[in-house]
């Protein structure tokens, strides 16, 4: 598996993202076989505005993952 991409903006690209506004963290899934999870970024300023915003890399095949 590659190295994640840190994204340049947060996941709904609303505003560029600063030092500390950024959470990081993994999401275990089997969505394909040889990928055991998923990297997620989760903006701070958004979730402080009641907006979960979470980008998972490599994007999830599994359509019931709320996002």
């Amino acid at each position: 598996m590659s190295e994640p991409r840190w994204p340049p903006t947060c996941p709904s690209g609303r505003h560029r993202l600063l030092p500390g506004e950024l959470l990081v963290g993994w999401h275990p899934c089997d969505c394909t076989p040889e990928i055991l999870g998923h990297r997620t970024w989760t903006c701070v300023r958004c979730l402080a505005a009641g907006r979960i915003d979470t980008w998972f890399d490599p994007p999830c095949l599994d359509s019931s993952v709320i996002r």
